[in-house]
């Protein structure tokens, strides 16, 4: 199915997603991404506080692309992710290392987010030509994930491109 241009209901590209149209036999790649969304989540603050740059932002007030009728968006959000700083087919624990190694300096900060009813979501993509390709995570690094406190979503999608 192709959607009109204008059509409010087509996705938007995905900046989490890696490409499984151009994955050679049996490989795998991982992304790994913190989201930072609030209605008053400002990308710019966000990323100063954190000493990273996001891959994604929209502010509040932004227009909405591709919307009929214009529409703006009602929220700040902004994303954070591993990639280049991690290369996609390094294994996933490579990529939360260096997720966490970034987050936690920043623990206070985190909370205080949280507090003010932002929401932190981590995402975590495996994708694999494998059929049993999902990600493998160690114990402590686990641990040190989760002492975070921030929701987290593990996905893996297998495709046979």
């Amino acid at each position: 199915m192709r959607y009109p241009e204008t059509d409010p209901c087509k996705p938007e590209p995905n900046p989490f997603r890696p490409d499984p149209s151009n994955m050679s036999p049996s490989k795998k790649e991982t992304k790994v991404a913190l989201a930072v969304r609030g209605v008053d989540v400002e990308p710019a603050d966000v990323a100063r506080g954190l000493a990273l740059q996001p891959e994604a932002a929209h502010r509040v007030g932004d227009s909405i692309a591709g919307l009929e009728p214009p529409g703006v968006r009602n929220d700040g959000w902004c994303s954070f992710g591993s990639h280049p700083a991690v290369a996609r087919d390094a294994e996933c624990n490579a990529h939360l290392t260096w997720l966490v190694e970034r987050l936690e300096p920043h623990v206070e900060l985190l909370k205080a987010w949280q507090d003010r009813g932002w929401s932190l979501r981590i995402s975590v993509l495996t994708v694999t030509t494998e059929k049993s390709g999902a990600a493998f995570v160690r114990a402590p690094l686990l641990r040190r994930l989760a002492a975070r406190g921030i929701d987290t979503v593990w996905r893996t999608i297998c495709s046979s491109a």
